[in-house]
């Protein structure tokens, strides 16, 4: 199960929880308005295998983000964001890194870990959806782009690599092109997206995988 249940969480329903009026740029979540009664995830997020022992919310200076600390494990968290990627094609969000499972490569299927992880989850049949995956991988090069070896269907884009230059332990902003990704990736037009996840994990490495992640926006300009 592991990283195939993202399609499942979509397929099953989460709630809608993008927040903010329709403008130039729509927050998805800045975790600082809600905490759920478990104190482990933000409201509206939910976890692949109902296990959010490691995530827990940050909180620096009155700023509150998710972190996850995977030791040898593996799960998410996604929140359904309904939207036109042509409407909106920018998505932006921090992260930052604190450990990076050791000997890890996204593309081979027994060392498949991610230091942190961000899919984007467009509409599709019952577990057929088509996914982005955006990484901060361990060892592959930056600007490389691969296949999930648990399903072809995952596409994955690496934005960083390895101690990304004195990065750990930095945060980080990205900001990608969902719209022009997809079609380079998939050679078509996107279709709506469904849910943003994110993931960081390690049991494919049985290392440590430990991150943080903040402020997930859309635009429609860059």
């Amino acid at each position: 199960m592991g990283k195939s249940a993202l399609i499942m969480m979509v397929v099953f329903g989460l709630f809608t929880c993008v927040k903010g009026e329709v403008s130039l740029r729509r927050v998805i979540d800045t975790f600082s308005t809600c905490v759920s009664e478990n104190k482990c995830v933000p409201c509206g997020w939910y976890s692949s295998q109902n296990r959010v022992e490691m995530y827990s919310i940050g909180n620096e200076n009155g700023n509150r983000f998710v972190k996850i600390r995977s030791e040898g494990g593996n799960t998410s968290i996604a929140i359904q964001s309904n939207f036109n990627p042509s409407e909106y094609p920018i998505l932006s969000w921090r992260w930052r890194v604190h450990a990076i499972p050791i000997g890890a490569v996204e593309s081979i299927r027994k060392r498949s870990d991610s230091a942190a992880g961000v899919y984007v989850i467009f509409h599709g049949t019952i577990k057929m959806n088509r996914i982005i995956k955006y990484v901060w991988s361990s060892s592959l090069k930056k600007g490389e782009i691969t296949e999930s070896p648990f399903n072809s269907r995952v596409k994955i884009v690496v934005l960083r690599s390895g101690s990304g230059l004195g990065l750990l332990g930095q945060w980080v902003e990205e900001i990608v092109n969902i719209a022009d990704d997809y079609k380079q990736l998939f050679n078509a037009d996107p279709p709506n997206v469904d849910a943003i996840a994110i993931m960081s994990d390690a049991d494919n490495t049985k290392s440590l995988s430990e991150a943080d992640y903040d402020d997930f926006w859309i635009s429609k300009i860059k």
